[in-house]
């Protein structure tokens, strides 16, 4: 999906406005940008005709911001205008199924309080993408001469959008199979299948902004016990929505450091929390139906880079006891398989968090990771072709208070849905992110950097990544022979 943002702007109450034709390309998300609209007189009106078949939309008027709800960044970066004209409106275009060129006009109104209104009309045009937007400019790779009495050529491009290799030739007879993507494969079925079964886990929720108690899942966290909280908006999803692979609570640890299950002896962990984990920690996870711990020592960790720490656990935990001596329920959590790139915005995750906005990190919402397994070439010393292919995935998280934007990027049936964490601090590190795929929770990897609004992690579905972390399970010992469990989404 393209983006596109338009600023509005007026210099008194009242006026007409005509724009400059838009042009969009394709199926793009429109933000409207009202932070420059005159507000000395205060506007008590706002009507958006966004050109379409969507209706006429009418903003609630907020005259003030509630500060327990809403965010006062907006607030910050551009003055005291307006709640409302410091919000973005977003709206989808859809390019026509019948021509390359759909022309509508979008029509603003902003009434103010003496009766004055400020019109502003912009006129459309949504265009059919066509090849250029879809490859954008063309590198020349290479050149091969073949050995034909023409002396003919197959020319080889890299395209700089997305990074498609495309050949291509002067000789009619040569057959041969394309190349084909660098970083394209088929993730639009197991992309689709997590949309749909994210679209369902979310289609009871009641819209939980303002309200802390819904996005706290566990509550009460003693070294016997914690309580699965009822409030929680993925509660009654549970058997989906399972977080009794992580641990939440520790002795020994100096810091708000998680633990996740990736074998019945090994958990991973991020390492900048210095010391935490370590030898003879006992961390402790929480049963599933009952909430009782099971608690696990650890017996080795080892550094496996990438600010990760592998660890082996005493006890076996597919098998081990609760605190009151019954039998035990715990997930293991198995991990995504990416062979080449994924797109931005392809898939939904669920993650955990909450120091940013609340007072823990036992707090879930809804994001949606960028480019996974992000795919770079370049040229050697001597010509050669070189691919990089990155381990960092960065996890975009929506605004608190407003509909999550990100979530429209992922699919428009998840656009209504506001529940974002807004952000990460410290003490978030370790915390899990996962895909929602096949019934069950994808590991895609855990938090190791913060920001407003996103969080950085290393991607646990990619191949260099797994292959460190079976070799730290070695490392700490593995007898048993376990290796991650995957699921191949390509």
């Amino acid at each position: 999906m393209n983006t596109h943002t338009l600023y509005l702007t007026s210099t008194d109450a009242g006026g007409t406005y005509t724009e400059p034709t838009i042009e969009l390309f394709d199926l793009t998300q429109l933000s409207l940008d009202l932070s420059e609209v005159y507000s000395n007189i205060f506007p008590d009106y706002l009507a958006i005709n966004w050109g379409d078949e969507s209706g006429l939309e009418e903003p609630d008027i907020t005259i003030f911001r509630d500060y327990k709800t809403q965010s006062i960044y907006p607030e910050i970066r551009k003055g005291a205008s307006p709640v409302f004209f410091n919000t973005p409106f977003k709206h989808i275009f859809f390019p026509s199924k019948t021509a390359l060129k759909k022309s509508i006009t979008m029509r603003v109104n902003v009434g103010y309080i003496n009766g004055s209104t400020t019109k502003f009309t912009i006129p459309l045009n949504v265009r059919t993408e066509g090849y250029h937007q879809t490859v954008e400019d063309l590198d020349l790779l290479n050149v091969s001469m073949l050995d034909n009495e023409d002396s003919n050529s197959i020319f080889t491009y890299l395209t700089k959008k997305d990074n498609f290799v495309i050949q291509n030739h002067d000789d009619l007879d040569i057959e041969y199979n394309s190349v084909g993507s660098l970083n394209l494969s088929s993730y639009e079925d197991t992309s689709l299948q997590s949309i749909n079964e994210t679209q369902s886990l979310l289609s009871a929720v009641t819209d939980p902004v303002g309200a802390e108690d819904k996005f706290k899942f566990i509550t009460n966290v003693t070294d016997e016990s914690a309580t699965w909280s009822t409030d929680f908006w993925g509660y009654a999803n549970r058997a989906v929505i399972n977080f009794s692979g992580t641990s939440y609570n520790a002795t020994g640890f100096n810091d708000n450091n998680n633990v996740t299950l990736i074998s019945p002896r090994h958990g991973i962990s991020v390492a900048h929390f210095d010391n935490d984990p370590e030898t003879n920690d006992v961390v402790f996870f929480y049963d599933h139906t009952t909430g009782n711990s099971i608690s696990a020592t650890i017996v080795d960790a080892t550094d496996i880079g990438d600010d990760l720490i592998v660890m082996r656990f005493n006890r076996d935990m597919s098998t081990a006891t609760t605190s009151t001596g019954a039998a035990g329920n715990l997930k293991l959590y198995k991990l995504p398989q990416f062979d080449n790139e994924v797109i931005s915005h392809k898939y939904p995750v669920i993650t955990q968090g909450g120091n940013f906005i609340f007072d823990s990190d036992h707090y879930a919402g809804v994001g949606t990771p960028r480019i996974i397994n992000h795919t770079s070439v370049s040229r050697g010393f001597q010509g050669e072709l070189l691919t990089r292919i990155s381990r960092s995935v960065t996890v975009d998280l929506g605004p608190q208070g407003m509909p999550d934007y990100r979530l429209t990027n992922v699919s428009p049936i998840l656009s209504s849905f506001n529940l974002s964490l807004s952000g990460l601090s410290s003490g978030d590190s370790g915390g899990p992110i996962f895909i929602p795929y096949d019934n069950e929770l994808l590991l895609l990897g855990i938090w190791r950097t913060a920001a407003i609004a996103a969080g950085g992690l290393r991607n646990f579905g990619n191949d260099e990544i797994q292959k460190s972390i079976n070799a730290g399970m070695v490392t700490v010992g593995n007898t048993e022979g376990y290796t991650l469990s995957t699921v191949r989404l390509s």
